[in-house]
């Protein structure tokens, strides 16, 4: 139902694994804008923006997040796909152990971190982070 967040959301997944970016991002921007309350929508829309590097844009999006949602697990890992785009590594696996901490089974973010720890030259935090994520 074209009304319907959650199918706009599992739409976005299934392009965004077939590599169709752009037609994933305006799933995830309709899931978002049908419900501003989803932070996971605009998390992956965030994502979606940073990997295509269109950090600008994605800075945007975060910045219309409504403050209760400042700080949730979501804002966070959002932030953090944006400090990886930027290569603060440091940074952004600071970000991703708060995610992890407080939501261990965001698969997502412990992959991310993963990638965060083998740019730091960190083989035994990633190989720890990697296996978490499957």
């Amino acid at each position: 139902h074209p009304t319907d967040p959650q199918r706009r959301m599992a739409l976005g997944e299934a392009l965004d694994r077939a590599g169709q970016w752009q037609e994933a991002g305006l799933q995830f921007k309709e899931a978002a804008d049908l419900n501003p309350n989803s932070m996971a929508a605009r998390r992956r829309l965030v994502e979606l923006l940073a990997r295509a590097g269109l950090v600008g844009d994605a800075e945007t999006e975060l910045a219309g997040v409504l403050a209760s949602q400042v700080g949730s697990p979501d804002y966070v890992a959002a932030r953090a796909a944006l400090a990886m785009v930027r290569r603060d590594f440091a940074g952004a696996a600071r970000m991703l152990d708060e995610v992890t901490r407080r939501a261990p089974r965001d698969h997502a973010a412990w992959f991310a971190l993963g990638e965060c720890r083998l740019a730091l030259i960190d083989e035994a935090g990633a190989r720890i982070a990697l296996e978490k994520a499957v």
